[in-house]
């Protein structure tokens, strides 16, 4: 007798339907190995999530203290270039008869070296240098000093003044004073001292902190007339900002090889006497890490509460298999019924699909010749597929052609705006000096021409529309020396910049188009006392920007004339710098923005500028 072949064992998910294939793919696919992952997934994470917890803020703590060893490191770099300026050794030991040819040399050598660092060297806050020389004036940058030795017994030798004794003359009680060349950081040839120490301010009459880079001006053996000392005051509020930069801990300190606590992310350390800070006294629930500043004297010490982090992760433990098993609940269900849903309409979308792909969008109920479902669909879906993608392709290329030639038009009418903005500047600020040259037949005006070679350099070089505001600052700084030069002492300016506003981006020369508009039509029609007044800050995420002037002001007519041509987009003749000021922000920030001109005849301009805060070239 003949066997009959069951031909269905051989594929038995042939016979079954569609629905109870898509759930046992659903089973054996999703649930099955979310499970399994999660098991592993804990088993694994409460076993390592500590130490890569330790590994993360130790590496941030490394990174800190690299940033640490580099602000440092620069402020030592700067004071040898001081030390190696021959120049401020000839000075510092010429005899002036007469204060004005010391002044000439403060003003032109000593004032420009120590300023012109200033923008590079954010962490130094004051720079002082310290000489015997009574024939010098003191000043902002320089002081007097008279050494004071004791008389030696007969046969004794007279102790010699030494830059030690100097720090210590003007240290706190509970200050410190470190070598750097004991501690490996520089040189037998370099004596550099760092100072932790408390000084007096003479109107708050409180303690405040300070840390200094000491060292002797002594690097030239030939200029031994005089003692020289320079000190580099270091920024406490620049150096604890880079402490703010690390969130993963919950105290954060900076302190001596003593333990004596310099700054805190806290703020609380900068003024009063030293705190001490020891790891033992963190407590046995908190992790204390700590890295030392390179080779200098200081470390930073970390502390965060471990409970938290294991809290959590047990929590989201617990949290993670309820929320496993109504996920897989919720996708059971919305599979049964969307595929219950899909079983029944699968022929007429099949015939829907065959319909489309014929260029025929009416509805055809009947039956297709496929005698699979899925692979029917998959056909017809494909031949709509190639027909929608020639229609797309078509469309998109067009669209894209006319989005490049917009965008090739804004940018042809930005360079022509700023192709407006430079050469106009320069030809007022070269025909200054020119006049200025002619009329009084002097060669003064090479201090001026510094100051216009920086300029074009910057000019030059500035290949970006988009610039931050310290470089835009830097710039106008030079031009408003120039009009100091330009109207001697009928001119004077001031200057209110935020330090966060510093690196924000803005357009280029906006700025200094309003500063130059005040100064050729603002302050020059007033005969004395001259004054133009610059002010940037950060409001509500917006950046602030005011400048002013005490001259003679617009006339009322023309002010709305001047406004007009703004709402219009029409160029007027009399306002072309502040015509070209407005199409420029317009064109870069739409309508996000606001400029605002406020003027009265006779009492001066106000210009105000408010541009959202970026800090990224966009």
């Amino acid at each position: 007798m003949k066997k009959r072949k069951r031909k269905w064992f051989s594929n038995p998910l042939s016979r079954a339907p569609l629905l109870v294939q898509i759930l046992l793919l659903f089973i054996g696919s999703v649930m099955l190995p979310i499970g399994l992952q999660n098991l592993v997934f804990s088993y694994y994470m409460q076993k390592n999530s500590e130490t890569q917890m330790i590994n993360r803020m130790t590496s941030a703590l490394e990174e800190n203290a690299q940033e640490y060893e580099s602000q440092f490191s620069n402020a030592i770099k700067l004071a040898r270039e001081y030390n190696r300026q021959e120049w401020l050794h000839v000075c510092l030991n010429r005899i002036y008869a007469k204060q004005i040819d010391f002044y000439h040399d403060y003003e032109e050598k000593l004032r420009s070296l120590i300023e012109g660092n200033v923008p590079y060297y954010p962490q130094i806050r004051s720079t002082t240098i310290y000489t015997t020389n009574t024939t010098v004036f003191e000043g902002k940058y320089v002081s007097r000093i008279e050494i004071k030795t004791e008389e030696a017994e007969e046969g004794e030798e007279v102790k010699e003044y030494t830059i030690e004794d100097f720090m210590k003359e003007q240290m706190s009680e509970d200050g410190e004073i470190y070598s750097l060349r004991d501690a490996g950081v520089v040189t037998k040839a370099d004596a550099f001292y760092i100072r932790l120490s408390r000084e007096k301010k003479m109107r708050t009459q409180s303690e405040d902190r300070s840390l200094s880079l000491f060292f002797p001006l002594d690097y030239y053996t030939k200029y031994k007339n005089y003692r020289h000392f320079m000190r580099l005051d270091f920024n406490l509020n620049s150096l604890r900002s880079l402490l703010m930069k690390n969130d993963f801990f919950e105290n954060v300190y900076l302190t001596d090889k003593e333990g004596r606590i310099l700054i805190d992310n806290t703020g609380r350390d900068l003024y009063g006497s030293f705190r001490y800070y020891s790891p033992d006294s963190a407590g046995e629930d908190r992790v204390v890490l700590v890295q030392q500043i390179g080779k200098f004297p200081f470390y930073l010490y970390a502390e965060y509460d471990s409970d938290i982090f294991k809290g959590e992760m047990q929590k989201s433990l617990r949290q993670s298999f309820p929320i496993t098993a109504l996920t897989a609940l919720i996708g059971l269900f919305i599979t049964i019924v969307i595929m219950g849903n899909v079983r029944k309409r699968l022929k007429i979308l099949m015939n829907q699909s065959q319909q489309i792909a014929e260029e025929n969008f009416t509805i055809n109920m009947d039956i297709g010749d496929g005698k699979d479902e899925i692979s029917t669909l998959e056909k017809s879906m494909n031949k709509m597929s190639s027909r929608l993608k020639d229609l797309i392709e078509n469309e998109y290329q067009a669209q894209m052609k006319q989005a490049q030639m917009e965008q090739e038009t804004t940018k042809a009418k930005l360079l022509a705006l700023q192709s407006q903005v430079n050469p106009h500047f320069m030809f007022n600020a070269l025909e200054t000096i020119r006049l200025r040259a002619l009329d009084k037949g002097e060669k003064e005006t090479a201090r001026i021409i510094l100051y216009m070679s920086r300029m074009f350099r910057n000019l030059i070089t500035w290949d970006n529309n988009i610039i931050t505001l310290e470089e835009e600052i830097s710039f106008l700084n030079e031009f408003l020396h120039i009009q100091e030069y330009r109207f001697e002492d009928e001119f004077s300016y001031d200057m209110e910049i935020d330090d966060k506003a510093l690196k924000c981006r803005l357009p280029k020369m906006v700025v200094q188009q309003l500063a130059e508009n005040a100064c050729i039509h603002g302050v020059e029609a007033i005969s004395s006392d001259r004054w133009v007044g610059v002010l940037a800050e950060i409001r509500d995420d917006k950046l602030v920007i005011i400048v002013e002037d005490n001259g003679g002001g617009i006339k009322p007519e023309k002010l709305e004339q001047i406004k007009a041509s703004f709402a219009n987009g029409e160029n007027s003749e009399n306002s072309v710098g502040l015509y070209n000021i407005y199409n420029r922000l317009a064109l870069y920030y739409g309508d996000d923005f606001e400029f605002d001109i406020d003027s009265q005849p006779g009492m001066g301009t106000k210009c105000t500028i408010m541009i959202p805060v970026k800090y990224e070239e966009e």
